[in-house]
């Protein structure tokens, strides 16, 4: 039967509707998607014409979450659906569940490929959203029920990692491969809010200038944006052109980028950040900062929490600091205690597990630690911040590595995966990855870099 897709609530970005041309003809299309672009919104009007123009069809919602499925894919799926007159006159319900005379619609999360058992259908719709956090083997069984004339997977995500069942699914010669960039969507073109809740202009002008560099020379790797050529970096490309990182590793920041921010330089510090040792063989770990800079490195032995408390007080005293922050998971926790029993300098506590400060960093990092991870590395990458010349330091640094959760949110490899590599754990990074909150960085720092001298 010829069907094809209709836009039910409202009118496409030119890139939504390229890709809904490509049905009923092609039934493999993969998509890679920018954040904030409809995705969600085109696959509910994909499944709400395939229900329309066939009297019995079957449509499988699938997802990495059950969090994506009931709460972000089957209300979009099911307003659709209630557009073009396919539901019952019933209120949505909380489980992605129809079963008619017409319609057999399922939506469920799993990575177990024996749950697909059982489907088949002569008119057949997966929807697969996330696809970048489903596993290979669940595509691959997908396949194996997905083979009559008039079934069709269609699969959408964000371009997160290359090591993704998207990314696999794009190198695969029998699929359609399509992109969603934000830089076509009504908001943007726009320059207002056409549709509210996603992509913005200004969020995308704000992006532009902390993610990308200005281009002279048009390459494979730049973009035009209001006649100005640009150079992304990875984020950008993910989450704003619809495209794979370039980066083959998943290290967060380049060691390149962290020896290019190394000056030797001496100041009087303002503030200091404290990453308590946690055992015996740790060392505590001092950072003396002001402004965007980190004078110095230092550390203190393991000794008990009252020592290291009084020793921390005589350091506060002798360089007049001004505040300081103390991770202060575990046995943090008593010496930020004791210190704000002996010192009137104001003492705050960072919880690495706690959510982001911001609505936005929530946005985009799973806990307090990864954004603040976050913010060092575009500082770093920018030129922003100033790093003593500490090899140990430079090295932690780059060996931080991160991955996407499913839900598409960047966290930070488990510690213990680095010690794994270094043979000692990156107390350093951590010290000055807290104290990158606490900075206001300019534009870029300007003024003469000179040699570092010897390592201390």
């Amino acid at each position: 039967m010829t069907w094809r897709v209709h836009s039910w609530r409202g009118s496409w970005s030119p890139d939504q509707a390229r890709v809904a041309a490509h049905l009923p003809e092609q039934h493999r299309i993969a998509v890679a998607a920018a954040n904030g672009v409809g995705k969600s919104h085109l696959a509910a009007d994909i499944a709400a014409s395939f229900a329309y123009h066939h009297e019995n069809s079957q449509i499988l919602l699938i997802a990495p979450t059950n969090r994506q499925v009931r709460d972000v894919l089957w209300p979009q799926v099911w307003t659709a659906l209630r557009a073009a007159g396919q539901t019952p006159d019933i209120e949505r319900p909380a489980s992605p569940r129809i079963a008619t005379e017409k319609l057999d619609l399922t939506g469920f999360a799993t990575d177990r490929p024996e749950r697909l058992q059982g489907y088949h259908a002569e008119n057949l719709l997966v929807l697969l959203d996330e696809a970048s956090g489903l596993k290979i083997d669940l595509l691959n069984a997908l396949e194996g029920i997905a083979v009559g004339d008039n079934n069709y997977i269609f699969a959408i995500g964000n371009p997160n990692t290359t090591a993704s069942t998207l990314h696999e699914i794009m190198t695969r010669e029998s699929w359609i491969h399509e992109r969603i960039s934000a830089l076509t969507h009504p908001n943007i073109t726009n320059k207002a809010t056409v549709i509210p809740g996603a992509t913005t202009y200004k969020a995308l002008k704000d992006r532009i200038r902390d993610w990308c560099k200005p281009a002279e020379i048009q390459t494979d790797e730049t973009f035009e944006f209001e006649k100005q050529l640009y150079e992304p970096n990875d984020e950008f490309r993910i989450r704003y052109l619809g495209l794979f990182p370039l980066s083959s590793s998943e290290y967060l920041i380049a060691e390149s980028n962290v020896r290019k921010c190394v000056i030797d330089s001496e100041f009087e510090p303002e503030f200091v950040t404290i990453d308590v040792a946690r055992t015996g063989g740790d060392k505590t770990i001092i950072a003396f900062c002001n402004g965007c800079t980190i004078h110095k490195i230092t550390e203190l032995n393991a000794t008990d929490l009252m020592t290291q408390a009084q020793n921390i007080a005589q350091l506060i005293e002798r360089h007049n600091i001004k505040r300081v922050l103390i991770d202060a998971a575990g046995l943090g926790i008593g010496i930020v205690d004791r210190l704000r029993q002996i010192t009137p300098t104001p003492i705050e506590q960072f919880l690495g597990a706690d959510e982001p400060r911001t609505p936005s960093e929530q946005k985009r990092y799973t806990n307090r630690r990864a954004s603040s991870y976050g913010k060092l590395a575009t500082m770093i990458e920018r030129g922003q911040i100033q790093l003593p010349p500490d090899e140990t330091l430079i090295q932690d640094i780059a060996h931080q590595q991160y991955r996407y959760t499913k839900s598409g949110l960047i966290e930070m490899m488990p510690k213990r995966q680095i010690i794994s590599e270094l043979g000692r754990s990156p107390d350093r990074s951590d010290a000055v990855a807290m104290a990158a909150e606490w900075m206001v960085p300019p534009s870029a720092i300007t003024r003469q870099r000179r040699p570092p001298s010897a390592l201390w």
